[in-house]
């Protein structure tokens, strides 16, 4: 993810500045190769509600367009951050991976690439594969996915 530059209340319940830090140029990877919207995990115990985990994370699925907590609208994917494998996955104060996607589609996350295109990965995509389609500039060769 590529945040933008901001600025939060202390309590990130409210952003008050906001300036895109990137675009489609420096896409170099390639528009096809670099997904740029993906389905948003929020775990079935935390569906409606938007809360800072004794972790000091933040999970749920409050408001994303109000600028309650960046953390809404934001998402990790990578070898550290792997696709949800369902709608109870990371459903506790002890699992890291709480800014993960993911879907309750069976088996799938749906992800709308650069060039427009949608694909629907596997949930059980290569953590590596996943950080390199959500990398717009990393240099890597994308296998088939």
């Amino acid at each position: 993810m590529v945040r933008a530059s901001s600025t939060q209340t202390s309590d990130k319940m409210h952003i008050l500045t906001w300036k895109s830090l990137t675009n489609l140029q420096s896409a170099t990877d390639g528009l096809s190769n670099t997904f740029l919207i993906g389905e948003k995990h929020v775990p079935i115990g935390h569906v409606g509600q938007g809360e800072i985990l004794s972790t000091g994370k933040y999970i749920g699925d409050a408001c994303i367009f109000n600028g309650d907590a960046l953390e809404n609208i934001g998402r990790s994917a990578g070898t550290y951050n792997p696709l949800a494998l369902g709608p109870n996955d990371n459903d506790s104060d002890n699992f890291p991976n709480v800014e993960n996607f993911g879907s309750w589609h069976t088996g799938v996350c749906q992800f709308v690439f650069g060039d427009g295109s949608v694909h629907a990965l596997a949930n059980s995509i290569d953590g590596k594969i996943l950080g390199y389609l959500a990398n717009k500039n990393d240099g890597n060769v994308v296998p088939n996915f």
